[in-house]
């Protein structure tokens, strides 16, 4: 009974290794998107309302769709007590631990443009950020697509095994 109950176990540790694996890849394609996403409305709020940073900064918490994000609440909460717009930026990207490496040094970057340069500067500079992270999420898309179900199938298929080894 105990092998049992043991083989059931690593069956299902090895099965949500497999899934969580999955889900993680896909919670970086929905990032990467919402970062692509992110980049096209501050270029239509430079371009069109003439926005300053601390507006955008505002807009993109109030927006509510780059919650998951997390970085956008920390943001607006370090300009409300009057941190400069580079140094409150750099902090929230720091402190968000769910972006990865890659992520961070787009964003680190975009925070770098806003407000640095004349309209026409930031919008090509933002132009330039976006199709980087195009390219990013358009391998890590294909990298989900084509792994994601290998790795959910890899961890039932050897959670199996394991399991039928216990028995």
């Amino acid at each position: 009974m105990i092998r049992i109950i043991g083989a059931a176990l690593v069956f299902t540790a090895f099965s949500v290794l497999g899934v969580s694996i999955s889900s993680g890849m896909k919670a970086k394609e929905k990032r990467l998107y919402l970062c692509i996403k992110m980049t096209e409305d501050i270029s239509d709020m430079i371009r069109w309302n003439a926005l300053t940073v601390s507006d955008i900064a505002r807009q993109l918490h109030m927006g509510k769709c780059y919650e998951k994000l997390e970085f956008t609440g920390i943001l607006s909460n370090e300009l409300e007590i009057g941190i400069s717009f580079p140094s409150a930026w750099n902090k929230a990207i720091s402190e968000t631990d769910i972006l990865d490496k890659d992520e961070k040094m787009k964003l680190y970057e975009l925070g770098g443009v806003l407000g640095s340069r004349d309209v026409e500067g930031q919008l090509s500079s933002i132009g330039l950020i976006r199709g980087e992270l195009q390219r990013m999420y358009d391998e890590h898309r294909e990298k989900y697509r084509t792994k994601g179900k290998l790795y959910r199938t890899i961890g039932v298929t050897v959670g199996a095994m394991a399991g039928i080894m216990l028995v």
